[in-house]
């Protein structure tokens, strides 16, 4: 027998109560010997019976445990790699409070659901950098999502490229390939101003590797401007302040060409919902596999044996004569 509990000041305050408790009712009767006549068996009953019950009640308080039980666990999960576009663009306002905060709320929202699941991101505009190495820790993403700003990068202009580049590079290393292992790029960004035009290889090569590709446009398409300062917008050679306006067509053709998924953040829809249950059905592979013993806590039946015994106590009374 095992015990889950280890004895504590709770257990011996309970303990002692019951001796201190009992000595008060023991003296008390042995006052009354003169003026009644009690039967000593009975009395040895009535001490065994509570000593029991208080015994049993003492030992479902530690928690026993036995009949140990061999269970298995696995640890299921997927790789999935965040692409976020940290180009100046994302900070317009079109979209309250702005792109790059709604891309921090939504994605917080998907990395809460992602239990069991490695977990990468990469930033870029026109270069791309890996931002959070492959973690199983949830926290460890959330802090990097905390910090999401377009200040992290050098100014620059939106290319999914590279960043595209990066992540197939990233899912298909050694040190994290497996074949049973579904892969996933998530790919967030207002796809403006996207310089290259021959990414047909990269996207082969990621339904080759069978990578699953999930395109999010954020923003609007009506535009917005975007902040430098506090009521400073960027302007351009004219002086007039630039307008950014988000792609979505571009993103959508893009999810098409990959045989991938294409969702929104503007101000039409927020597909975070979808986007959590479209992860959710992705199969995962196994990570690991082990067995462990699993040890019940049997309390209840030492529990409910006190009850018992303390039922019969109420019920059963000495019998005393007066001389």
């Amino acid at each position: 027998m095992k015990w889950i509990h280890s004895p504590d000041t709770f257990l011996y305050l309970f303990i002692s109560s019951y001796v201190i408790l009992y000595a008060i009712y023991v003296f008390r009767i042995v006052s009354l010997l003169k003026h009644t006549k009690l039967n000593l068996p009975d009395l040895l009953f009535k001490f065994v019976l509570r000593s029991s019950y208080v015994s049993l009640m003492s030992v479902s308080l530690l928690g026993p445990s036995f009949g140990d039980v061999k269970k298995e666990l696995q640890s299921v999960g997927k790789s999935v790699c965040f692409l976020i576009d940290l180009s100046l663009s994302m900070d317009a306002t079109d979209i309250a409070p702005s792109r790059i905060a709604v891309v921090r709320r939504e994605l917080e929202k998907i990395i809460k659901e992602l239990h069991s699941d490695r977990m990468s991101m990469i930033v870029f505009n026109d270069v791309a950098y890996l931002h959070c190495p492959s973690t199983y820790e949830q926290s460890t993403l959330l802090l990097h999502t905390a910090h999401l700003s377009t200040s992290i990068l050098p100014e620059g202009s939106t290319d999914i490229l590279p960043a595209l580049q990066l992540a197939n590079q990233k899912c298909m290393e050694n040190k994290w390939n497996n074949l049973k292992e579904p892969k996933v790029i998530i790919l967030i960004t207002d796809g403006e101003l996207f310089l290259s035009t021959e990414y047909n290889n990269i996207l082969n090569n990621l339904k080759k590797n069978q990578i699953n590709l999930f395109v999010v446009g954020v923003g609007s398409q009506a535009g917005g401007k975007i902040p430098i300062s506090k009521d400073k917008y960027k302007t351009d050679a004219k002086g007039q302040p630039v307008i950014t306006k988000s792609d979505f067509e571009f993103l959508k053709h893009l999810a098409e060409d990959a045989n991938g998924k294409y969702y929104e953040w503007s101000d039409r829809k927020t597909d975070t919902e979808n986007i959590i249950m479209d992860l959710k059905k992705i199969k995962g592979a196994v990570w690991a596999d082990k067995k462990i013993e699993s040890n019940a806590n049997k309390y209840f039946y030492f529990l409910s044996l006190s009850c018992v015994l303390m039922l019969i106590d109420l019920l059963i009374s000495v019998k005393t004569k007066h001389s």
